[in-house]
């Protein structure tokens, strides 16, 4: 690939957003960050859906395909996630509308497939 201008336009994900993962009626999902894995040199989107479900799907220079779901047997966010940060080696960071801020660990070597939230705070008023 050429090396793309700072602020150039380098793919469109517009069909992903509504994706029968993460839509929820006529509400679509929302593209939360692009996560990339250096041991395996592969891309993932992160999307959520209006009511904080988490989706990774792979990208590739042919589109994105559907991975997983992030599970949250014990937590997880409510409402739509808006943000999502690398924190270490498999293990990100994310923000709802919901007002939580959740810790995700990857439960496998695909670095954020699979993951589980591990912990859950409240954000204070």
């Amino acid at each position: 690939l050429p090396s793309p201008r700072e602020g150039q336009r380098c793919g469109r994900l517009e069909r992903l957003r509504s994706e029968e993962h993460v839509q929820v009626g006529e509400s679509d999902g929302h593209v939360v960050n692009v996560l990339y894995n250096n041991r395996l040199g592969s891309a993932y989107v992160l999307m959520s859906s209006v009511r904080g479900k988490l989706c990774l799907y792979h990208l590739n220079l042919e589109g994105a395909t559907y991975t997983s779901d992030l599970k949250d047997g014990k937590g997880g966010h409510k409402a739509l996630v808006r943000v999502s940060s690398g924190f270490a080696e498999n293990t990100f960071v994310t923000g709802g509308e919901d007002g939580n801020l959740c810790l995700w660990r990857a439960r496998d070597a695909t670095g954020t497939a699979g993951a589980t939230p591990d912990a859950k705070r409240q954000r204070s008023s």
